[in-house]
């Protein structure tokens, strides 16, 4: 079963990485040259870049305003947890956030 879980670990630290590294991508693609970002292509960028294997899924970003004024761009990335090669009712939630000027996400 340990076994199973760390092969879970890995399955979900790939779906937080694919999401992060998208999320940045497609973000930063998405600034006009007067500093505004335009959203919906954001979301497209991002929904076409990601790729996750089966049992792996991802909501589309959401963008907000911090109360200091900073851009917040969050997803939300789900993986189904498995055991010997078989996908569980079972699902894992995992939040990325993506703050607008900071290096990576988290």
């Amino acid at each position: 079963m340990g076994a199973g879980l760390s092969l879970d670990y890995e399955r979900i630290a790939h779906a937080r990485n694919a999401a992060a590294s998208a999320l940045e991508t497609a973000v930063s693609a998405s600034f006009h040259p007067d500093g505004r970002i335009d959203t919906g292509r954001a979301r497209e960028l991002y929904a076409s870049s990601l790729d996750l294997p089966h049992g792996q899924s991802s909501t589309m970003p959401v963008f907000s305003r911090s109360a200091d004024g900073a851009l917040k761009v969050v997803v939300t990335t789900a993986t189904r947890l498995t055991l010997g090669g078989i996908i569980l009712p079972k699902t894992f939630y995992s939040a990325v956030t993506y703050t607008v000027g900071e290096a990576n996400p988290s």
